[in-house]
């Protein structure tokens, strides 16, 4: 039987990659799945519920496409905390 990992378990790994990738607009899906070592779309799944509970904000951001052009895709960090909000 596999171990079930609770949703605040999801947070803190997130928000180690976000911190590890030095970015405050977020974090593209594939480089959360490949952060978390799980596939996109378990990723996408565990991003929906995310949101749904509160806890991720979705922003966009330009990135080169493989022919140069850009093109904006979306990308998830975590929301502030009250306490965070505060400071």
């Amino acid at each position: 039987m596999t171990e079930q990992i609770t949703l605040e378990e999801w947070l803190a790994a997130i928000e180690a990659i976000q911190r590890e990738e030095e970015s405050q607009e977020g974090v593209r899906c594939r480089d959360l799945a490949k952060g978390l070592n799980v596939g996109v779309g378990k990723m996408r799944r565990l991003l929906c519920d995310l949101i749904e509970a509160g806890r991720i904000e979705v922003h966009h951001r330009m990135v080169p496409r493989m022919d140069g052009l850009m093109t904006r895709v979306p990308v998830y960090r975590l929301k502030a905390t009250e306490e965070e909000e505060r400071k």
